[in-house]
């Protein structure tokens, strides 16, 4: 057993990761195998990785707030049985701090939106199964809980009507993904088309309708006073996003974003080169004027926060020393909307290839999340997949979270997907290091 000097402060990082539709838990695991790589290599205190069960293939049908509980009860059997357990023991002066990761892919980040939710919940009789804080009482300081990260990886914030389609397919494609989701999804379908709710709320009052079951579930989890926020703030976020060839889910739903930024990219695609990075935002105390080069380290030196992740993260050598930055990488300004339509019968102008009631829903959506969330609370990171194989291309969706499909045909998209887990992972570690050496003055202590 460690011994600790006293009145000493240790730490561990927890992780939850969450598959997404039709996935399984195998989705994470390069992610998973380069966290402890990663963590040893840095000298880091304990890091422990839940790949969550609980909702995998058809179970993916259930709907969110059925999946987010069942994650949310093992959850908290396996920070009973497998964390605490290893936490250090002492003689009451040892203090640990436990900081608390989630990420999930494409579906699965929204079922971590409400998951977080339940795990952050005040303890309560009805509760007991969700929350972890039933784990940590109140009266103990031994052990306290820090939420650190919520990523997301390509996942359908806006739900998933996608708005950019402008192929002569479009309709085509649209009917198929619209009647796959409300007949034959489940009760996920409906929720990720949104009409699991006939009410529209009102804006432009102070409508109260984050628990109200008549209004779709992705915009009461995002109402700006709801504890479904709440929660999500406690984090320091990271949306992924694919920019281009991500069939289920669009880049401006993954991004939560009306705008986008690579027209160019997109008009003169790249057929080689792996993954890339071409875009962020976020990864600075400061919110730049407008699109520009990315800094830097020795530019960056006048903003400690962004020379940070110039060093550890983006000029990081990456597995076989493939290079993640691109030399049109950019720094966004990120986009900002601050007025909400208010009449429900308008046509918006935000979403112009959608119907009036489905664009009407989506720009609802895009602005409430935007209400919710302050501009310097989100971090984005754009990613380009440059791919030879047309089959590595087709699973862009999958290689976006480090999973490749396609075995021995796909071995260009093996060698990308291991890329992308050890960027992912990196992403989760730099924070856990950035609050250690900042004595955790960042974090939110729950409980």
């Amino acid at each position: 057993m460690a011994t600790h000097p006293s009145n000493s402060t240790t730490a561990a990082l927890v992780v939850i990761s969450v598959n997404g539709n039709h996935g399984s838990t195998h989705d994470f695991d390069n992610f998973a195998l380069s966290l402890p790589q990663q963590a040893a290599n840095e000298t880091l205190p304990p890091v422990f990785h839940l790949q969550s069960t609980t909702s995998q293939g058809w179970q993916t049908h259930d709907g969110i707030v059925m999946m987010a509980t069942r994650a949310a009860k093992e959850a908290v059997t396996w920070m009973r049985e497998n964390v605490l357990p290893n936490m250090p023991k002492g003689d009451g002066d040892v203090r640990c701090k436990l900081y608390l990761s989630v990420v999930g892919h494409s579906l699965g980040g929204l079922i971590a939106r409400y998951l977080i939710k339940l795990l952050l919940e005040d303890a309560s009789p009805t509760n007991s199964h969700t929350s972890l804080l039933h784990l940590l009482p109140s009266d103990d300081t031994n052990i306290t809980l820090h939420p650190l990260t919520f990523m997301t990886v390509c996942t359908p914030h806006l739900g998933s009507r996608r708005t950019t389609l402008n192929h002569w397919t479009a309709p085509f494609f649209r009917s198929i993904v619209a009647n796959y989701l409300k007949f034959a999804a489940g009760t996920t379908g409906k929720e990720l088309y949104m009409v699991d709710g006939d009410r529209l709320p009102n804006t432009s009052n102070d409508d109260e309708w984050s628990d109200d079951p008549a209004v779709p579930l992705l915009l009461r989890i995002s109402h700006p006073r709801s504890t479904y926020v709440a929660a999500l703030k406690r984090f320091q976020i990271v949306l992924i996003s694919a920019i281009q060839n991500d069939i289920p889910v669009g880049y401006l739903s993954a991004a939560i974003t009306a705008i986008h930024p690579y027209p160019d990219l997109l008009a003169h695609p790249e057929n080689a080169g792996g993954v890339k990075i071409v875009g962020v935002s976020g990864f600075t105390a400061t919110i730049p004027a407008q699109k520009c080069t990315l800094l830097s380290e020795s530019d960056a030196s006048s903003d400690t926060l962004r020379a940070f992740w110039m060093k550890e993260l983006f000029t990081h050598t990456y597995l076989d020393d493939t290079p993640i930055l691109t030399p049109q990488t950019v720094e966004l300004a990120p986009s900002v909307y601050t007025s909400f339509p208010t009449d429900q019968t308008e046509t918006e102008t935000d979403f112009p290839s959608l119907t009036p009631i489905d664009a009407r829903k989506t720009t609802l959506l895009l602005y409430t999340l935007h209400a919710s969330l302050p501009p310097l609370t989100i971090r984005r990171m754009d990613l380009d997949f440059r791919l030879s194989n047309p089959l590595a291309r087709l699973a862009t969706h999958a290689l976006a979270v480090g999973k490749a499909e396609g075995g021995w045909l796909n071995v260009e998209g093996g060698r990308v997907a291991r890329v992308v887990g050890e960027l992912l992972a990196r992403i989760v570690l730099l924070d856990y290091v950035r609050m250690r050496r900042e004595g955790g003055v960042r974090c939110n202590e729950v409980g």
